[in-house]
């Protein structure tokens, strides 16, 4: 089993430390030797503060003045309008808690080795000095919410034990705890330089700090010293003030974390390590994949650095998305950001918001297929905010009185109006309907009727009135015009140029919603509002799928002149994955022909994004291939010269610079090879890659919440392994040969070899 990154050398930088988190808490451990540092992280630490102010009085004068302008054909006229007079406020940024040291003052050590174990979540280091074994566990309990990090030495020694932060701070002592108070700033630029910290509903924080040994110990000077000590365990946690999108910050912040430490402290070490264990291994241990492959015994960044990589490395690249989703993403977190919860930069890049013209949406792929459907619960309490948010957005920003809608960046105060900048990215109103997909695919895949009526399906029809609204009739198809396909352009009049009369992505997206919608209805048993939707607004209506002269689906209305041929988005292809709609064998095959013509490079997450294309076209070659791509070796130096995407030594993906969504897109694309759900039929090893000829897969999920398990050899199945929570009858495919239906009992496996 591939469960282990290991290295033979502490972590100098960021994109070299190990991740280790409970969804609430992260921390980067880096295993130094002589200043130990760990850095912090609380998911719902970001500048701002609740906001109702409108944030532009002129936005629908403006996105009329824009659609004149469009229909008179001064589209740069229109952009600029767009880029001038029809944004909102910045989106706020996620920021560091602050640092954990521990000053060890070892130099020259010998043996050392530090490493992460994936299926207990905790990160080790040891080494030799002095003719003395030392030695770090580390760990992030999400039952008792508490990071503990354990050192043991063979002879007795000194310890000194503190915290920092980049943010306005104070350091506390009560209870023989440190406590850092920190306060988030607020934030209407991205420089930190204009951070400004005299409102009171700004977030704060407080970490606090319990250290138990065996030696004596002070605490002086805003510091924890141990003497004479042969083990220390330092245990503790995050608490901030922030309670909803819409609600005043909590004043109760303090004790939460400090009672968090005590009470983990009095537990013991042993109890806090077993239940965090126990805990965390439940669900990694939902799925596993063993491929056959030659044995290594190289270190980790090693072996991505190898030219010619190994197929294991493929599985612990898998092993590690699966990992990264449950130590980021808990039912009492909040969703993962463009980092998930990791990031010690003050202003991180793209301020490490929630993006949501790919990388958010990238961030949640595995979680259904992999067994996981509990660690989307913060996603879908993220739709639920700007669901609500986003009622505002419409009417200010389009006056449309029914519905709601967002924009392309999210943050934890409900923002969903467009963001500064090039219409490139911020004139899109996508979000709200890609969002709903995976409300309809939470359902699928769980079979949860209740959360189809009490959730999704209002929901989903609150987007769907929306874009009512706004969408016009021409050509007898309903378009949303203009329309831009995310953060891509093309060359109109020798300029590069965003709007289009239409875009195949917006209208895919429509075709998903309203899809899905329909057969909400059906389910829930509305026949009229089905009725209805089926007469109005058949799929027909907006399907503009078109294919051009090179035989590739086209982007946009025409067939314009590619701005960037090799785009790092592939949103035309939205209707083939995450959608469904591109299913006929003409689309298939020019879809195919786009993605081939878009090629195999690109940033981390696109390469994400190509490997689940390339298996939903079943060529598992290619679709490992991208998956090799994406292991291509970014040193974690901040001036390198980076060219294209890949992965940082410690298996973080290098957009780059780090983004989480690669990670998570590449393991759901590696699931896809295995498993895929289309059509209504459960197909079985759809995109197997030659070198993976031999191995199995155990508890993966299918749609009506099936959980399948499959062996193969030589490149063929030989047996599978199917158990439903209900009765039911499925159609099922093994290695693209036409479907049998088979008959599934109720919590009986059915087991079939062949």
């Amino acid at each position: 089993m591939e469960n282990l990154l290991w290295y033979n050398e502490p972590a100098e930088n960021f994109e070299e430390a190990l991740p280790i988190g409970n969804g609430k808490i992260g921390a980067m451990v880096y295993g130094k030797t002589d200043i130990e540092k760990i850095s912090l992280n609380a998911d719902s630490l970001w500048t701002g503060y609740p906001s109702y102010d409108v944030e532009n009085n002129n936005a629908y004068n403006n996105y009329l003045k824009m659609r004149k302008a469009f229909d008179e054909n001064k589209v740069k006229e229109a952009e600029e309008i767009l880029e001038n007079g029809f944004v909102g406020i910045e989106v706020q940024a996620y920021l560091p808690a602050g640092n954990l040291y521990i000053k060890l003052g070892d130099n020259s050590v010998k043996n050392y080795k530090r490493s992460l174990n994936l299926e207990n979540a905790t990160a080790q280091s040891k080494y030799t000095v002095n003719e003395s074994d030392v030695k770090s566990k580390t760990f992030i309990s999400a039952v008792d919410n508490v990071l503990v990090h354990k050192i043991t030495s063979t002879k007795k020694r000194d310890f000194e034990i503190w915290t920092e932060s980049l943010l306005k701070n104070n350091i506390i002592l009560q209870d023989d705890c440190i406590i850092l108070m920190g306060q988030a700033p607020d934030l209407r630029q991205n420089k930190p330089e204009l951070f400004t910290y005299d409102r009171n509903d700004t977030v704060k924080y407080a970490v606090a700090v319990k250290v138990v040994t065996d030696g004596i110990l002070n605490i002086k000077d805003n510091k924890i010293f141990t003497e004479n000590s042969s083990e220390i365990i330092i245990y503790l946690s995050i608490a901030t003030s922030y309670i909803a999108w819409n609600k005043i910050p909590d004043a109760e912040y303090k004790n939460k974390a400090k009672n968090a430490v005590l009470t983990a402290s009095e537990k013991g070490y042993d109890a806090v390590k077993k239940s965090h264990t126990e805990d965390f291994s439940s669900y990694y241990n939902r799925v596993k994949l063993n491929i056959k492959t030659d044995e290594n015994n190289i270190p980790t960044d090693e072996r991505i650095k190898a030219e010619n990589k190994d197929a294991g490395l493929a599985v612990l690249l898998f092993n590690f998305g699966r990992y990264l989703l449950i130590s980021s993403s808990r039912s009492e977190s909040l969703a993962t950001n463009l980092q998930g919860i990791w990031n010690e930069e003050l202003i991180a890049p793209w301020a490490s918001n929630y993006t949501v013209n790919i990388n958010t949406e990238m961030n949640y792929w595995p979680a259904l297929m992999c067994n996981l459907s509990e660690f989307m619960n913060p996603l879908i309490n993220l739709i639920k905010m700007t669901s609500e948010s986003g009622k505002r957005t419409a009417k200010e920003y389009y006056n449309v009185d029914k519905g709601f809608t967002a924009h392309h960046n999210y943050d934890i105060w409900g923002k969903t109006t467009p963001s500064p900048g090039s219409p490139r990215w911020s004139y899109w109103c996508m979000s709200s309907g890609w969002m709903c997909r995976h409300l309809f695919e939470y359902y699928q895949y769980t079979n949860d009727i209740k959360f189809l009526e009490e959730t999704a399906f209002p929901i989903m029809y609150e987007a769907a009135l929306f874009y009512m609204q706004i969408m016009e009739e021409h050509d007898n198809k309903f378009i949303i015009t203009p329309s831009t396909s995310p953060e891509n352009g093309y060359i109109n009049d020798g300029q590069t140029t965003f709007l289009a009369k239409y875009t195949t992505m917006t209208q895919a997206i429509l075709i998903d919603l309203f899809e899905n919608l329909k057969k909400t209805c059906d389910i829930l048993g509305k026949t009229e509002l089905k009725k209805e939707l089926e007469e109005k607004y058949p799929k027909e209506k907006f399907d503009v799928y078109k294919i051009g002269s090179k035989g590739q689906l086209l982007e946009y209305d025409k067939e314009y002149e590619e701005e960037d041929v090799h785009h790092r988005h592939v949103s035309h292809l939205y209707g083939l994955f995450p959608g469904e709609s591109i299913n006929s064998e003409e689309l298939v095959n020019a879809a195919k022909k786009s993605l081939e013509i878009r090629g195999d490079g690109g940033t981390g997450w696109s390469l994400g994004w190509k490997v689940n294309l390339w298996s939903k076209l079943k060529d598992g070659n290619h679709a490992l291939k991208m998956v090799e791509n994406q292991l291509n070796f970014i040193p974690a130096m901040k001036d390198f010269d980076y060219s294209r995407g890949g992965t940082y030594p410690n298996l973080f993906d290098a957009h780059p610079p780090f983004q989480i969504d690669g990670n998570f897109g590449v393991t759901a694309g590696i699931a896809q090879m295995f498993l895929q759900c289309e059509n209504d039929t459960v197909k079985i090893l759809p995109a197997l890659p030659d070198v993976f000829g031999c191995g199995s897969i155990e508890g993966l999920k299918a749609v009506g919440n099936i959980t399948v398990s499959i062996w193969w050899n030589d490149k063929k199945v030989e047996k599978i392994k199917l158990i439903s929570p209900v009765d039911q009858t499925i159609k099922i495919s093994i290695q693209n040969n036409p479907a049998d239906t088979l008959t599934l009992k109720k919590d009986i496996p059915c087991e079939k070899n062949f």
